[in-house]
């Protein structure tokens, strides 16, 4: 492990964190320091110098997110997607003992050494698809489902349950009790490998350290989370490129709202905004509005009959601007080339509880050091499977037709 550099960056941001969770009554200030002083700031960033100081054991990359003003003093090479990108550079240079030690540690398990391809450790897996639903505008959305193959079949009661009322020392049966037996139907949730690729340079990770992972591994769940939010919306159950094609059904791109889909026919009005509530009357559920930043523009001037705006962006509930009680989530990953190109949607739903989202819980390095060689390139891949189904379509609404 690197030795840890204890800076003022660093010390005072973790002391911003302790002095936070104290006033919470969630830390305790005096946390096994051996000088106890009066400032409670000081008292802080003593205690930030202790966590450091117990934090050495921790990798850079551990490290890093722990404290925002970390420089590790040294290389690293103790993380699975680096120890994999070293490993395709030591198959390119012809180390084949190096290589073959990388591909044990990072517990290689599909392919021979010098295909490259790898099953992430569980932990690693589980924290990067965490990762990938953290950067997607719809991440936090659905009912999560773990799949242990491609396919899961989940029933759901379209009848069954019964509520009913009763007067006390009545004959057994009365007061309107009836059987009902439950009518089920099913939902086949199918998950699809999603795939994302980039290629970094020899030099770069001759050179790396921890910071060129931790960038490659943002920006690779930071595009796969927008392509999920695109294949929920617009998925297609087509093969290609995101934000084109998706194998997942999306609402609107195979057409699955039907029973609340209605056009605004230009620019958005308050009666088209009442008719994305229409889905209220098929569930109980809270609604969510989401939409492309265009159209937030014009949620902006929309007016109720008494004249008074609907929409204020600074009225908030847990950091998202809400129209009526409403939340209104924006991402890009809404099409803006609608209808006859220049139309987007807004969607209304009861997300939390109709959405359903499968999540196999493997992730796979591909590391590819041959295809461009000649460039001193090497192409590095990571797949995943995700699935999405929705348990009731009348639980979604669409309003399209919406020029921007």
């Amino acid at each position: 492990m690197s030795e840890i550099l204890i800076n003022k960056e660093a010390q005072t941001e973790i002391a911003k964190t302790v002095l936070a969770l104290a006033e919470k009554g969630e830390f305790d200030l005096f946390q096994g320091v051996d000088v106890i002083v009066e400032n409670a700031v000081e008292q802080a960033m003593a205690v930030a110098e202790k966590l450091i100081n117990e934090y050495k054991e921790l990798n850079d990359v551990e490290m890093a997110k722990l404290v925002k003003g970390y420089e590790p003093a040294e290389k690293v090479s103790d993380t699975p997607m680096m120890d994999t990108m070293r490993h395709s550079l030591a198959v390119k240079n012809g180390d084949f003992k190096l290589a073959e030690e990388l591909a044990i540690k990072t517990t290689a398990n599909s392919g021979t050494t010098t295909d490259g391809g790898y099953l992430a450790p569980a932990e690693d897996a589980y924290q990067l698809i965490d990762l990938v639903f953290k950067d997607s505008a719809m991440g936090a959305f659905g009912r999560k489902v773990p799949m242990k193959s491609n396919s899961l079949v989940i029933p759901t009661a379209t009848t069954g349950t019964s509520v009913y009322t009763f007067t006390e020392a009545t004959t057994t049966g009365s007061g309107g009790h009836t059987d009902a037996p439950i009518v089920t139907s099913f939902i086949t949730l199918t998950a699809y490998a999603h795939g994302i690729w980039t290629t970094v340079t020899s030099q770069l990770l001759e050179d790396s350290d921890p910071k060129i992972e931790a960038f490659i591994r943002s920006d690779m769940t930071r595009q796969m989370g927008a392509a999920w939010d695109w294949g929920i919306f617009h998925g297609n159950n087509t093969v290609g490129l995101s934000g084109t094609n998706s194998l997942i059904s999306g609402l609107e791109g195979d057409d699955i709202i039907t029973t609340n889909l209605e056009s605004a026919g230009g620019a958005v009005d308050f009666d088209d905004i009442m008719t994305l509530k229409a889905c209220q009357d098929f569930t109980n559920s809270p609604l969510t509005l989401v939409a492309h930043p265009k159209a937030e523009r014009q949620l902006a001037t929309v007016k109720d009959n008494s004249g008074r705006y609907i929409y204020d962006p600074t009225v908030r509930s847990a950091g998202v601007p809400t129209i009526w009680n409403m939340p209104l989530v924006l991402t890009n990953q809404i099409s803006t080339t609608l209808g006859g190109g220049s139309e987007t949607a807004i969607f209304g739903g009861a997300f939390n509880d109709s959405m359903i989202v499968g999540i196999k819980p493997t992730v796979e390095f591909l590391v590819d050091p041959f295809t461009y060689a000649n460039n001193q390139q090497i192409r590095f891949f990571m797949f995943l499977r995700l699935a999405m189904q929705v348990a009731n379509e009348s639980h979604f609404s669409m309003l399209n037709g919406i020029t921007v």
